[in-house]
């Protein structure tokens, strides 16, 4: 009868044993999901602004450019319009050089 008594009392510390063991490994992995989790959204958050980053610097990159092209381009298209004013606004500036040129 003693060892029925030990036989059930073993049996009975070790299926709390093994039932604690199993608790504690649940309450970890959902420690290690949350934590993964937690870490999963950091990373796309950076990835996102990354991203955000990226593609700011390059519409602004296109945009600095393509500036000396439209300038180019609508001063060539104001010397069509007004090819006189800007003979005139050349001789005027190519006359006041010469006069500081010769100070």
């Amino acid at each position: 009868m003693a060892d029925n008594r030990t036989s059930a009392s073993v049996n009975g510390v070790a299926g709390r044993a093994k039932d604690a063991a199993e608790m504690a490994a649940t309450r970890a992995t959902d420690a290690v999901n949350s934590v993964k989790s937690a870490v999963q959204g950091a990373v796309d958050a950076v990835a996102d602004r990354t991203t955000s980053a990226a593609e700011w610097t390059s519409d602004t990159l296109d945009s600095v450019r393509s500036g000396p092209t439209r300038l180019a381009d609508s001063g060539a298209e104001y010397l069509r319009q007004k090819p006189y004013t800007y003979l005139i606004a050349a001789v005027a500036i190519a006359y006041l050089v010469g006069r500081l040129a010769r100070r």
